[in-house]
């Protein structure tokens, strides 16, 4: 596994119904060269960092296809370069939600409190990171 991580293109996600869900696609050379299997957790730093889960993909050498969710959170765009480095799952103790409104407020109470719950379990997240 590399500590130092290695640089990829940004393309577009292929799958349908994966937007939002914290998931990246990589073949399996560049998992190879990252040292990840699916599954695994990366760190994608671009304008800034986020987390996201390896999971595979049939093309793409030194290619990482993430959605445009995932892109917004590293702040690059499609054919940009990418840092992507293998990183330990860690889990979080409490997450913080913030509306994306300045100085909007969020009431989360009864039933809706499971499905946020429920959403964000087992997805990787890092401070300021936008979620659907």
């Amino acid at each position: 596994m590399t500590t130092d991580g290695i640089v990829l293109k940004v393309e577009t996600a292929t799958e349908r119904g994966e937007a939002g869900l914290g998931r990246v696609r990589m073949d399996s050379k560049t998992r190879a060269l990252l040292g990840v299997v699916p599954g695994d957790i990366v760190e994608i730093v671009g304008k800034r960092s986020t987390a996201a889960k390896v999971f595979k993909a049939d093309k793409g050498d030194r290619t990482i296809y993430m959605d445009s969710l995932t892109r917004e959170c590293a702040g690059v765009g499609v054919g940009d370069p990418v840092t992507v480095i293998p990183r330990e799952k860690i889990v979080a103790g409490r997450v913080t939600l913030a509306p994306d409104i300045p100085g909007g407020k969020l009431k989360i109470s009864g039933d809706k409190t499971d499905i946020i719950r429920k959403g964000l379990d087992n997805r990787p997240l890092m401070a300021g990171d936008k979620v659907d």
